[in-house]
């Protein structure tokens, strides 16, 4: 029965210490003190402005026949590619299209709201963030030994 009770303490007291995450308590201290200053809020926006490319535009042009008719491919430049043009032994013409990729920009802003602290605020709590860690490892080592002392001191009559 004593063991037991040893074991009902020792479990209590670590369910105790590990209730809650770092995380849940970092946010719930953000809520909190986002609700006591509301101006620590600010909305910001972040803006997005990408280019993509494409492919281009069709076009069209002129070539030169004679060209085509002696048996030469003819490269005709165009303001959205080339277009290539080439007379086949089986008497076909191959014509061809190759467009030149073309930029697309892309702008957009996402707005997202930050808490913004003080310089004046950050530099007062530097120091004692140490001090805190240091009082809650002596806390937690101060109920530690007092769980123990009690559960050697108590006897259990049956």
């Amino acid at each position: 029965m004593k063991t037991s009770l040893k074991i009902f303490l020792l479990a209590a007291a670590l369910s105790v210490m590990s209730g809650c995450s770092a995380q849940k308590r970092a946010e719930r201290h953000v809520r909190k003190a986002v609700s006591l200053c509301p101006e620590l809020v600010q909305v910001k926006a972040h803006p997005i402005d990408t280019v993509l490319t494409a492919p281009g535009y069709a076009d069209c042009t002129t070539v030169p026949l004679m060209e085509v008719l002696q048996g030469k491919t003819v490269y005709a430049p165009t303001d959205h590619g080339t277009v290539v043009v080439k007379l086949r032994p089986d008497s076909t013409l191959k014509v061809g299209f190759v467009a030149d990729p073309m930029p697309i920009r892309y702008k957009d802003t996402i707005n997202y709201a930050q808490v913004v602290v003080p310089v004046n605020m950050e530099k007062a709590s530097g120091g004692s963030a140490w001090i805190w860690i240091g009082c809650i490892l002596l806390g937690i080592v101060i109920g530690f030994v007092r769980l123990i002392w009690i559960a050697l001191k108590v006897k259990i009559h049956e």
